[in-house]
This record gives structure tokens, C-alpha cells and sequence, in this order.
């Protein structure tokens, strides 16, 4: 018996269709340069209320490839809004049968690959409306971009960290969605600059805190961003031997304003600092979890 389905449908043609060259490096045309016909479309949908008029609901979204023939001539047809009748088979495959879960039902390491060479990419295959995370946490430790006069930490994890709180999230994704009273993830590189790794508290009450040790540092610059205000989101302390802290006193950059009322800002020390070998940097969600995100640190000897 087929597992393939009939299906019937309309979606709308959203922005221009563009034609893009690639590579494959499996099936039978790896290493063949091929060429696809790219757009988005969408399918509209609407509830009818009890008085006879429709509500419209969240659109189901589509990224569509075409890489049959005449490719330039589909383009030249294909326009802004318009309707496009879909009709045909079709087989949908979930993760039901390979997703590993721990006790509590939260998502487990599936597998780990070694000695993966990024430039050269890799190539990953999941069924349709699956999701995949690929991280280096857990993994092997990068290199520290550290020498004896500085150390930086582009937040593109936890590894250059020497501790920090439990309560992390990372480029908008709390560790529990029920505690930050959100549906969905806030992955918006551009309220950040651009900024690919962001560090903030994961729920909306408790503060978060990361620590570094770098011995003998006198300086430290950290970039920020918050919505709105920036002074009362973060506390800065320092310590000779990770046991007592104190705090310090903090200069900010004027803030740089940009999209959805974020605002950026960098943090240095007012006064030199001395006999310092921890630094520990405690961020304050004041409202909402991701409001209060941390951008880079870099730790200094003068």
C-alpha cells in the first residue's frame, strides 16, 4: 500500500522568484552543478466567525525549488501575488520514530560528529517540518582567542566561560518556554547588530550571571544591548580568588539606538582595577528574558 497522498491546494506567489547555481555532494548528481528555480509562497487561512464574516489566521509557509526544465521561461511567469494551483502526491515524514527524548521528554544528543571540516560544509537530511540544532556546547572546546595581554568571547557558546548560572539562553531561546511566558523563540539577528552569538537569562524573573578567569586583568570592555535602557540590566564584579567579589563601578558607551527598541551600549570600568583574576558579569531580565543580552566580552591586561 503507497504512503503517498493526493493533495489539492492553492498558494500565493510571495516576492520575486530567483534562479541560483549549487553543487550537490551526494545523490546522483554530486559534484554536478545544477540549477534551481527559488520562491516563497504561502496558503492563506481564515476561520469563519459565528456572525458569517472570516478571520484570517496565521498563513502555512513554503519554500519552493523548481529545478525541471526551462527554468528562465517558469521564472518569467511566476509573478508577485500570484495564485498558483498545486495539485499532485505527496509523503510526509516525521521524526516520530528516531527522536530521542530524555525522561522528562526534552530533546537528547542524537548523534556527535567528529572532525568535521565547516568550510568544505556537510550535509544533513531530515523529513519535512523536521528541526535540527547544531551545536559545538558539548562538544570539543574551540580555541580561546586569548594571548597573555587579552581574552575574547564572541558568545558563540558557554566554552570560554570558566562558570555561569544555570539559567542561560542563547540568540533568543529560553531553556523553558512555559517560565518566560512565550510561544516562540526570538532569533532576530538584527536587534543585535548583526550579532551571531548573544548570551541572556532564559527565564523572566531570575538573574543570570557568566565568570571568566583571566589572571592579572586590569580592563575589560563588554558589549551589550537591552530594550529601552541599558545601566540597569547589568552588575559587573571582580575577584582575586572566585571566593570574594566585589563590584565594580561601570562607564557606558552613549547608546547606539537601532530596531524594536533596542539599544547598544559598551561597558568599561570607571576606575583602573587591580588584583583582579575572576570577573563575573550578572544580567538582569528586567521584564522580558531576551531584553537584556550580552554581545561580546574581551578582558584585558594594560
Amino acid at each position: 500500500m503507497s504512503d503517498f497522498q493526493d493533495i489539492s491546494t492553492s498558494v500565493v506567489v510571495h516576492g520575486a522568484p530567483k534562479v541560483e547555481k549549487f553543487t550537490p555532494m551526494s545523490g546522483q548528481n554530486a559534484g554536478q552543478e545544477q540549477t534551481v528555480l527559488n520562491f516563497r509562497a504561502y496558503h492563506p487561512n481564515f476561520q469563519r466567525q459565528e456572525d458569517g464574516s472570516f478571520k484570517m489566521l496565521d498563513s502555512d509557509w513554503y519554500d519552493v525549488k523548481y529545478n525541471g526544465k526551462a527554468i528562465e521561461q517558469v521564472q518569467g511567469l511566476l509573478k508577485d501575488g500570484m495564485t498558483l494551483e498545486v495539485r499532485g502526491s505527496m509523503r510526509e515524514r516525521d521524526f516520530e520514530d528516531d527522536y530521542p527524548v530524555d525522561t522528562a521528554g526534552f530533546p537528547v544528543v542524537k548523534e556527535v560528529l567528529k572532525d568535521v571540516d565547516l568550510q568544505k560544509g556537510i550535509v544533513i537530511d531530515f523529513p519535512a517540518k523536521g528541526f535540527v540544532l547544531l551545536t559545538t556546547i558539548g562538544g570539543s572546546k574551540p580555541e580561546i582567542v586569548k594571548n597573555d595581554k587579552y581574552m575574547m568571547d564572541p558568545m558563540e557558546g558557554v566554552q570560554r566561560m570558566y562558570d555561569h548560572s544555570d539559567n542561560l539562553g542563547l540568540n533568543g531561546f529560553p531553556k523553558f518556554y512555559d517560565e518566560c511566558n512565550t510561544a516562540a523563540p526570538d532569533f532576530q539577528f538584527f536587534k543585535v547588530l548583526e550579532d551571531c552569538g548573544t548570551i541572556h537569562p532564559s527565564t523572566n524573573e531570575e538573574h543570570a550571571y557568566i565568570t571568566y578567569k583571566f589572571d592579572g586583568f586590569n580592563y575589560f570592555e563588554i558589549k551589550v544591548s537591552g530594550v529601552e535602557t541599558i545601566t540597569d540590566r547589568f552588575k559587573v564584579y571582580v575577584s582575586p580568588d572566585n571566593c570574594e567579589w566585589r563590584e565594580v563601578e561601570l562607564s557606558f558607551t552613549e547608546p547606539e539606538m537601532s530596531v524594536w527598541r533596542f539599544v547598544h551600549s559598551t561597558i568599561t570600568p570607571k576606575t583602573e582595577l587591580d588584583n583582579c583574576n575572576y570577573l563575573k558579569i550578572e544580567m538582569l531580565p528586567n521584564g522580558y528574558f531576551s531584553n537584556t543580552r550580552i554581545r561580546e566580552v574581551k578582558i584585558e591586561k594594560r
